[in-house]
């Protein structure tokens, strides 16, 4: 609604337990909403949801129709400026259908110009190929698309068709009634909804149409065929959510709003960090000491951090930094780079690199500590060079390879050089080896500079 904010018609697919519906129809310019929901059972246990659900029964706007989604949408010609779709698990037996490319290119008719479709997909007993190949499905059709997180392990599609997704508007929050049922989930503004932002068609595109999972389709059931096994294994797809850090580093302008919708929400493992990250910043300013926090505030893990690299500064035994103090260390510029604003701890690392231990340290160790210098100061050229340095560094700490070539991506992202990035991606072994966001933001690296390739005109040679 708030891409959409002069909505007047909804359909929601998948009852559940009504919330969705109750939630939509606190907005008073919301005319009408069509739930469609197959099974009667999961309409009358909702039931007893009482007063939280009240409204998708009591409310007059309100239409609930007992029928197959498919059936319910081929036999009318309604259209709708929103259409929300919330089915059960793919791996329920009829449910992939809901999921597939077909599916998307029949409901888009039954939306209005500038309407919106938000598709919902769990990501727990699910996995990362399943994930693409619904979110293939869904590019195909709409033209243009955005991935948002809906919670620890639940991802939200949202797609519009004959043009871009509109900037959020603030108007959802307009009326008491929303904004009181917003506020139960810890969402006051618009900052706040853009918050759950992950990344978007311009930068997931090109690794969608390189990618060699398939889209799932009717006469290619892929999600059908293999959603049963993710199930079975209790797979996650919650890698997709990562891809978040992908936005966070090359959108340094918006890292400030992000920021402040995660310090106040801890609900997920991005909130989380989040907060962790301003906690660190605070507590390096303190001076390690906790004056400003009360016992039960304290995140242990990333207070223990902080103390273990702090050591450094007294202690100078170069095995130690290796083996353990790197890795935490580690843990540290990866929080705070990426779930944190420039520069947030910066003076922390311009100490270390310049205390008494540090010429005594390994030359790849010092390569390692300038990189977290560079990364925090979002030093473009300091991370590229540091970086290649560190490209025969076989650290024993899990994720730094991914660590330290994300932000080399990203860093080349930032300067607007695809063609360097693609030079450098060319140098790199096996891209189906890296991380989802590495190979995620590679690809659109790669693409943009065959982009400047063909735009480049050729010199005519005159013999």
């Amino acid at each position: 609604m708030a891409v959409n904010p002069t909505a007047e018609d909804v359909a929601v697919i998948g009852f559940g337990a009504g919330l969705t519906t109750s939630t939509v129809l606190a907005n008073p310019n919301i005319q009408r909403v069509d739930t469609i929901e197959i099974e009667p059972a999961m309409v009358a246990g909702a039931r007893q949801f009482g007063d939280v659900v009240a409204r998708a029964f009591d409310d007059p706007r309100s239409h609930i129709y007992i029928d197959d989604a498919k059936t319910f949408f081929s036999t009318r010609q309604k259209q709708y400026d929103i259409i929300i779709a919330e089915p059960s698990n793919p791996w329920v037996s009829g449910v992939a259908g809901l999921f597939s490319q077909e599916h998307y290119r029949r409901v888009k008719r039954h939306l209005r110009p500038g309407g919106v479709y938000t598709q919902w997909v769990q990501l727990y007993e699910f996995d990362v190929n399943l994930a693409l190949s619904v979110i293939k499905a869904f590019a195909n059709e709409f033209d243009d698309y955005a991935l948002y997180s809906g919670g620890r392990q639940d991802l939200l599609i949202v797609g519009t068709v004959g043009g871009k997704l509109g900037a959020m508007s603030s108007d959802v929050f307009q009326g008491n009634l929303m904004r009181e049922t917003l506020e139960a989930f810890r969402i006051t503004s618009v900052a706040d909804l853009q918050g759950h932002r992950i990344i978007g068609k311009p930068m997931l595109d090109n690794y969608l149409s390189n990618n060699q999972v398939p889209a799932n389709t009717d006469y290619y059931p892929f999600v059908d065929q293999h959603a049963e096994k993710a199930f079975f294994k209790k797979s996650s797809a919650k890698d997709i959510l990562k891809l978040k850090r992908i936005w966070l580093l090359t959108n340094p302008a918006q890292q400030k709003k992000v920021l402040g919708f995660h310090t106040r929400r801890r609900g997920t493992e991005l909130t989380r960090n989040s907060y962790d990250a301003t906690f660190l910043e605070r507590l390096f300013k303190d001076n390690l000491l906790l004056k400003h926090y009360g016992d039960v505030n304290v995140p242990v893990e990333p207070y223990e951090m902080a103390v273990s690299v702090s050591r450094i500064l007294y202690r100078c035994n170069p095995n130690i930094v290796e083996d353990t103090w790197l890795k935490d260390a580690f843990w540290l510029s990866d929080i705070t780079t990426v779930y944190g604003v420039p520069d947030l701890i910066t003076p922390f690392w311009e100490v270390l690199v310049n205390g008494e231990c540090f010429p005594h340290l390994p030359e790849r160790v010092q390569s390692a500590f300038r990189f977290f210098l560079a990364a925090s100061q979002r030093n473009n050229v300091e991370i590229i060079r540091q970086g290649r340095l560190l490209a025969g560094a076989d650290f024993r700490v899990e994720g730094f390879s991914d660590y330290r070539l994300l932000h080399m991506l990203a860093a080349y992202e930032r300067l607007g050089r695809p063609r360097a990035a693609a030079g450098f991606v060319a140098t790199l072994k096996d891209l189906g080896e890296l991380s989802l966001e590495n190979r995620v933001l590679a690809t659109h690296l790669v693409d943009e500079a065959r982009k400047l390739t063909i735009q480049t005109p050729q010199p005519i040679r005159v013999q």
